[in-house]
């Protein structure tokens, strides 16, 4: 019998192995960065440009609640439950306290505990998509656009404004909540957690009821068999907590205008596609609204495909990290249909187009996305995938095709929206304004033009809306005033 001979250093076949070999070793070693790049960038950009400057809210919901603590002596808890538009921020303002006791009102601080948030955020995903079914292929590219989502730099406002952590750190408790929810075995420890969680969540912000009904619905139906006692406990703590939650919000007058289908139904349809798709355009709702309606259809065909499988496997293949992506999903379209409650008859489907929404809206990104990895990387999962009664010659391929330019197309988008010349000029741009806002509150009641312009940034009409506020800062050296000598402090106006 003829032995088969070895190929030769020289054969093609060895180069084309080689080169693969390298070509592949090569895209993990650029996915490993893409995924470790976006915080640094995110945190160098706001190491640069962060300013220790109010900005809007912060005059109304920071600065009087010290005023109070320090100066007349009126302070009291009922401070804490004051409105803050449509939410309840009590632990929003109790973490601003704190920060105001321990920094001297630093604002900049605040600013880099919304990147600590955003970063446990990132820490908790990445530990799903470690432990799930994914070959290294797929984890890395969930990775990376994991990171790109999650450290994106289109919400510049919102990364640069102190207030905003009412919406990093409910995203951060819904989000360590829903992955204890995923879990297949929930101790009564897990299940305490759980329920403190929510609670936290809505006393961070209204977008914590979202979180609410899903602990609900999913302790109803997940584990009506398994650990029933423990999820009845859970549930029925989490139904208190919504009761009281809605006569709390029906005792008080809110600032907005809260009417289902404000503007009719094709409207408020709008709306929630719009803020869902405010990360592919913040210009142009109808690019919104399209983007917002694709990323619904695609998580609502991941959701079929995923019942298919339980219907037609006959065994569980739905891991915790596939529940957990489809849980985040489901958080996501929550808060945009709380969100269309309150605001789409009051102002419309443009008014969806605010950085603030992004963070929310990213998480449909990345449930669509992990969906579209696991039908290109888990074998089993497409060839299970078929619901009910659909087949056709050649499937699998044909879904692991279709998955791969989906998710290639959100992975480009997501590069081209997060990562450009734009949002660090926009990043730069807050700097220069709010910088002359500075130099304005340091040399009121006499500034510059550009100095003028910058306080009429942070605030509207100015610096005379906020005079008293301003002397109650640099009478305590608080904010901007932290770092000014004491004998220019104690002169007044």
């Amino acid at each position: 019998m003829r032995r088969l001979e070895q190929p030769s250093k020289e054969s093609p076949i060895l180069f084309i192995n080689r080169f693969v070999h390298l070509f592949r070793q090569s895209t993990y070693g650029a996915l490993r960065i893409l995924t470790v790049l976006p915080p640094l960038v995110l945190f160098y950009l706001v190491y640069r440009n962060s300013v220790n400057v109010p900005h809007w809210d912060e005059w109304e919901f920071i600065v009087p609640l010290l005023q109070k603590l320090k100066g007349d002596g009126s302070f009291g808890l009922e401070l804490l439950w004051s409105e803050s538009g449509d939410h309840v921020i009590v632990i929003p303002r109790l973490i601003m306290l704190l920060v105001a006791h321990a920094t001297g009102l630093n604002f900049s601080f605040l600013h880099f505990l919304n990147l600590g948030f955003v970063l446990v955020t990132f820490l908790l995903i990445l530990s799903v998509v470690r432990d799930s079914p994914l070959n290294s292929t797929g984890r890395i590219l969930v990775l990376s656009l994991t990171s790109i989502v999650n450290f994106s730099l289109q919400p510049v406002g919102v990364y640069l404004w102190g207030m905003s952590i009412y919406i990093y750190l409910t995203i951060l408790l819904c989000v360590a909540a829903l992955k204890v929810l995923s879990q297949e075995d929930v101790t009564w420890f897990e299940g305490l957690l759980v329920v403190v969680l929510n609670q936290l969540a809505l006393l961070t912000s209204i977008d914590g009821l979202a979180m609410l009904v899903m602990t609900i619905l999913i302790g109803g139906i997940k584990f009506r068999e398994s650990r029933r006692r423990v999820w009845l406990a859970v549930s029925t703590t989490a139904s208190v907590q919504l009761a009281l939650m809605v006569l709390l919000l029906s005792r008080r007058k809110l600032g907005i205008d809260i009417s289902l289908f404000g503007h009719g139904p094709i409207e408020f349809a709008r709306y929630v596609c719009a803020y869902l798709g405010v990360g592919v355009s913040m210009k142009n709702v109808r690019y919104a609204v399209v983007g917002g309606a694709t990323l619904m259809i695609l998580f609502a065909a991941n959701l079929v495909f995923s019942i298919g499988k339980l219907l037609k496997a006959g065994v569980r293949i739905i891991g915790e990290a596939d529940q957990f992506f489809v849980f985040i999903g489901c958080f996501s379209i929550g808060t945009a249909l709380l969100t269309a409650i309150g605001r789409e008859g009051a102002y419309g489907a443009e008014q969806a187009l605010t950085d603030r929404y992004i963070p929310y809206a990213g998480l449909l990104i990345l449930s669509v996305s992990y969906g579209m990895a696991r039908l290109m990387y888990c074998h089993h999962w497409r060839t299970a995938a078929l619901p009910l009664r659909i087949e056709w010659p050649n499937s699998p391929r044909v879904i692991r095709a279709i998955s791969a330019l989906l998710f290639a197309m959100a992975w480009l988008l997501a590069i081209d929206r997060s990562f450009n010349s734009d949002n660090v000029k926009e990043f730069e741009t807050y700097r220069w304004v709010r910088e002359d806002a500075r130099m304005g509150l340091l040399h009121a009641p006499q500034f510059t033009a550009a100095e003028k312009f910058g306080l009429e940034h942070i605030y509207p009409g100015g610096y005379e809306p906020i005079k008293s506020r301003v002397e109650f800062m640099k009478r305590e050296r608080l904010g901007p005033f932290k770092d000014m000598p004491e004998k220019q402090s104690a002169l007044r106006y």
